[in-house]
């Protein structure tokens, strides 16, 4: 019989306990990995619902007009209407009362129109929104809103968003230079003097 040479029993289990001591190393590398991407995840999705809810909120104020835009609240509720229809004599049909505000039971910044059944929903994790004027009189508002996820770690990812609308459209009295017959009652004329695209 030939001499058959073979690990022995030591040297086997300094190879499966070195072996395992790497596994150990890259599996904890990968949950890192993973942890970091699924926090990483949770505020790209916050940020972008924040993004979504600051752009669609200037592009109604922006169809409004400064009187018709309200703070309520100490700044944690904004009021407003836009113009759904223009008559033959520049008189503009004003939607009910739109209203932007934080639901502080659901965390959930809402939209309502007055007289509407429901509520639509902008964004979700928000801590709190802030309306503020600019200016005295106001010529246009900002918004902040500030929101918090917990990620599947439990760590608070924190993140916010500020945006500013000045509303485009006039009513008279509201300080536009008469472009050729505008402050004529009831309103001015729709083609250049009631809304400004």
């Amino acid at each position: 019989m030939k001499n058959q040479k073979g690990f022995s029993l030591a040297e086997l289990i300094v190879v499966v306990f070195i072996f395992s001591m790497f596994m150990v190393l890259v599996g904890m590398t990968f949950q890192g990995s993973n942890e970091q991407i699924d926090v990483s995840q949770g505020k790209i999705t916050v940020e972008e619902s924040i993004r979504a809810s600051l752009y669609r909120m200037a592009l109604e104020v922006r169809e409004s007009t400064v009187s018709r835009v309200n703070i309520a609240n100490g700044g944690a509720t904004l009021n407003f209407q836009i113009p759904q229809a223009i008559s033959s004599t520049g008189a503009i049909t004003w939607s009910n009362l739109i209203t932007y505000q934080v639901n502080p039971v659901t965390r959930q910044l809402v939209r309502t129109v007055d007289g509407t059944p429901g509520t639509t929903v902008l964004a979700n994790e928000i801590d709190g929104v802030t309306f503020t004027a600019i200016g005295t009189p106001a010529t246009s508002y900002s918004f902040t809103v500030a929101a918090r996820k917990t990620a599947t770690n439990g760590r608070n990812l924190t993140v916010s968003g500020t945006q500013q609308a000045k509303p485009r459209n006039q009513e008279a009295g509201e300080g536009l230079e008469d472009p050729g017959g505008c402050s004529n009652p009831p309103y001015y004329p729709p083609h250049h003097c009631a809304l400004a695209w």
